[in-house]
């Protein structure tokens, strides 16, 4: 089933979304990369929320496999083996060099230059450094061979196994705002041009059961996706894994962060935060009513105390009288959302992970309590 744009389910309780076993394809353009592709879905306020029985994989290949068989100090010849014939026209904004058996080395082979100009904001929240459609200068010298010119190619050996991407960060498969007691069962993610599931402010207890990431061709098609697996940033209470297979990610396969807050100004009625990152936005749901939020010096980054939100609209924030002394360029997070626990309850192992571009577990937070159990790497 293609899928042009992104499904929005808003404030929805006790909903079943069962795919029985259909396949999505969300809409994808090696050439345009990021820029007008699909998700699946994206869900607001929805509790007690299960979607299962789908695969996901859209009708282009996200990414493609090929072989260095030339290399100068400022350009190589790759031939890709695409299923899909070439144009010359698809973006390369990142590639990956592999061992024999597509397993990742880490070296990347294709470095597209940050711009802030077109930088890349997830979900509409998420600032980052990556290009949204900016790619690697190429040109095609066959129908097969393409010629890269990258900052990077100097060290590289001809006989490499590696990859080219059509996309890295920007699209999102699942978001979820506001949503509680969700379970996602039996979904499998084949063919995705960035994050699978992203979790955002202020979810709590999510449940992954039997959620599968593999490339049905790595000769083909290395990655399964392009970016993180599963990347959370505002996730209270629980998240637990139940046999899940993290195989063929083309960046984390967890991804755990807290967004840092800055202060802009302080009054006596509350105070005015800024996400002080290019592009950054302070988003309607990143606090509400009762949020307890921890204020940091910026300098020593020592807690100075902890603060309760009385009410917010975005980035202004009144507060519950309080003591603690708060100044313009002090660091508040958010700590409602910091509590996060993978267990494994009926299966002898809850996560396997493997064939991943980075880190099979990121951490990014102040403050987080971990308790990992049965996790394979």
């Amino acid at each position: 089933y293609p899928l042009s744009k992104t499904v929005n389910v808003k404030g929805k309780k006790g909903l079943d979304l069962n795919g029985a076993g259909a396949t999505l394809a969300p809409y994808f353009d090696r050439e345009t990369g990021a820029e007008g592709g699909s998700g699946v879905f994206e869900l607001l306020d929805c509790h007690d929320l299960t979607i299962r029985g789908f695969k996901i994989a859209s009708s282009v290949p996200v990414n493609t496999a090929g072989v260095i068989v030339n290399v100068t100090d400022d350009y190589a010849d790759v031939e890709l083996n695409s299923t899909l014939p070439l144009t010359g026209k698809e973006q390369f904004i990142g590639g990956m060099i592999f061992e024999d058996d597509w397993l990742p080395t880490g070296y990347h082979w294709v470095n597209t230059a940050p711009d802030p100009e077109i930088r890349t904001v997830i979900a509409g929240e998420i600032p980052c450094t990556a290009p949204k459609k900016l790619n690697c200068p190429h040109e095609m010298l066959d129908e097969k061979t393409v010629r890269v010119y990258s900052r990077s190619v100097k060290w590289l050996k001809a006989g490499s196994k590696c990859n080219v991407s059509h996309s890295y960060y920007g699209l999102v498969a699942f978001v979820f705002r506001q949503c509680t007691g969700v379970l996602i069962e039996d979904v499998k993610m084949t063919n995705y041009a960035g994050f699978a599931f992203l979790i955002l402010p202020c979810c709590r207890d999510f449940t992954f059961r039997r959620v599968k990431f593999d490339s049905e061709d790595r000769d083909h098609q290395p990655y399964a996706i392009n970016s993180d697996g599963i990347h959370l940033t505002g996730l209270a209470g629980k998240l637990i894994l139940e046999d899940c297979d993290f195989n063929c990610i083309g960046d984390d396969h967890l991804n755990v962060h807290t967004q840092v807050m800055t202060v802009a100004s302080h009054g006596e009625n509350g105070l005015t935060l800024i996400y002080d990152k290019v592009n950054g936005v302070v988003s309607e749901y990143w606090s509400t009513k009762g949020d307890l939020l921890r204020v940091y010096d910026p300098a020593s980054l020592e807690l100075k105390g902890k603060v309760t939100v009385a009410g917010s609209d975005r980035g202004d924030i009144t507060l519950e009288k309080s003591d603690v002394e708060i100044k313009v360029g002090d660091f508040i997070t958010n700590h409602s959302p910091l509590y996060l626990h993978t267990q494994s309850r009926t299966c002898p192992v809850s996560a396997r992970l493997g064939r991943s571009a980075h880190r099979g577990l990121r951490v990014q937070q102040f403050l987080a309590l971990l308790c990992l159990s049965f996790l394979r790497l």
